[in-house]
């Protein structure tokens, strides 16, 4: 299996007699969801037999089995691989139910401007939200060629959360970026928490050395 990602937690969970096709979760539009397989993209649905014999939601970032149809273009998926990790959040109203949105990332990038959106107690929040997904975060703080006291907003930063990595960077001036590389490594997935508008899409371009993500442009006003 050579899908970014993949690694041992994911392969003992599968059966030495399985005919089913492995892919990844790339998109998920509810009914169909687009899988990344050794094959390509395939446009793939939950089957009956596991809609009435499971509760699992298939949710992006998922392993899932597969039994592929018309020259591998179409699936149906017959299981979801156990989750590494996972990202959820609490259904509104009285009930204690969670909703799982992200699953099987390794570290999550906390991602925040450094300009008048700069709030650390927000930023405090993500952080935590993070830690609950069984993942480990990392602070990422953007646009620092836009700000006057980086040095000042490090420091408000490192007070309110101990012990987790912290990078100022301007991903457009290409300043700050090289320390990054060290959690791109191979069967691991990152993950980008951030508002619109941090610079999220221009962090992955530049991570990836081509445009991946479209990047729109921000007012200032």
């Amino acid at each position: 299996m050579t899908i970014t990602g993949w690694n041992d937690f994911f392969e003992q969970q599968i059966e030495d007699s399985t005919t089913l096709v492995y892919g990844r979760v790339i998109v998920d539009h509810g009914s169909q969801s687009l899988v990344l397989t050794a094959y390509g993209n395939v446009r793939a649905q939950i089957s009956g037999k596991f809609r009435n014999t499971s509760d699992m939601k298939v949710v992006i970032g998922d392993w899932v089995g597969m039994t592929l149809m018309n020259n591998n273009e179409d699936g149906l998926i017959q299981k979801i691989l156990e989750r590494k990790t996972e990202f959820s959040r609490k259904i509104a109203g009285n009930t204690v139910e969670k909703q799982v949105q992200g699953a099987n990332f390794d570290t999550v990038f906390i991602v925040m401007a450094l300009n008048n959106d700069f709030n650390v107690r927000k930023l405090e929040r993500f952080v935590l939200a993070a830690w609950d997904t069984g993942a480990t975060p990392v602070v990422v703080l953007t646009k620092s060629d836009l700000c006057d006291d980086v040095t000042e907003k490090l420091v408000e930063t490192y007070e309110v959360v101990p012990g987790v990595e912290v990078y100022a960077i301007s991903a457009m001036m290409d300043q700050g970026i090289e320390p990054l590389e060290k959690y791109m490594v191979p069967g691991t997935t990152i993950a980008l928490f951030g508002a619109s508008g941090v610079g999220k899409s221009t962090l992955i371009n530049t991570l990836a050395g081509k445009e991946v993500m479209k990047v729109n442009r921000v007012r200032h006003g």
